[in-house]
């Protein structure tokens, strides 16, 4: 069976007629919401619990350039009043539970709109909205603290998977990292070389992150000149809000 929004709505009729629509106020207030406020919550929203708007517009800002933070900044205000999100602590909260959840992401696919709840950390979104938008399947970013180089990170572990003692500490400490690494020997078994491209990053509200971006198949490989163009674009809007790609 397909869960779409008319499945939701089939749903929520049910418990309506069993005189419980009451407990979900939630879901008339999201009905209610337009295009733009839907676009708003969405990127509201993806780091329930974690981030503020300010992170989050950052975040939306670098990768499209497409919304201006004073507009998200007064719909935040507009869904903060209307108990759409809440803040706490300075970081924002998508106030519905699991069906909310649900019911606000299809609503808002049959309006063409993105919105989707996440519990994620604000590093966590910037990497998945950065991949997103450069849209190559087999293209992946990792990110190491900002005092170490991302290559070097890399070439480290790379290093020690080539000792079973050493390798099961690189499992063990960064399993992200290793198991990427491991991927990438044995797709690109037959170069010398695993290509990946540094990343250094540095953003208001986040500080500074490094890492590599890397390409998981010779065909994600061939794309790499489309990469560059697009992180390039990045690094022109982080630029635009004193930040550095």
């Amino acid at each position: 069976m397909n869960l779409d929004f008319a499945a939701l709505r089939e749903v929520l009729s049910d418990l309506e007629r069993l005189s419980e629509s009451s407990a979900r106020p939630l879901l008339g207030k999201i009905e209610r919401l337009g295009k733009f406020q839907l676009d708003a919550l969405g990127v509201l929203s993806a780091c329930s619990g974690f981030a503020s708007a300010r992170q989050l517009w950052l975040v939306r800002y670098i990768t499209r350039g497409d919304l201006k933070w004073e507009a998200l900044e007064a719909c935040a205000e507009e869904l903060r009043v209307n108990g759409v999100i809440e803040e706490r602590d300075g970081r924002l909260s998508f106030y519905g539970d699991d069906f909310d959840r649900i019911f606000v992401k299809y609503f808002a696919r049959e309006h063409g709109v993105r919105c989707e709840v996440q519990d994620s950390n604000p590093v966590q979104h910037l990497q998945r909205s950065i991949i997103r938008e450069v849209g190559i399947q087999g293209v992946g970013f990792l990110t190491t603290t900002s005092d170490e180089d991302g290559v070097a990170a890399f070439r480290q572990i790379a290093s020690a998977l080539a000792s079973p003692t050493e390798a099961e500490t690189s499992f063990a400490s960064r399993e992200d990292w290793a198991q990427t690494a491991y991927r990438l020997f044995s797709e690109h078994s037959s170069i010398e070389e695993i290509p990946v491209v540094r990343v250094n990053l540095s953003l208001p509200e986040f500080g500074r992150l490094s890492g590599i971006i890397y390409f998981e198949s010779a065909d994600a490989l061939r794309a790499l000149p489309n990469v560059i163009e697009k992180l390039r674009s990045f690094a022109g809007r982080a630029k635009e809000i004193n930040g550095a790609f």
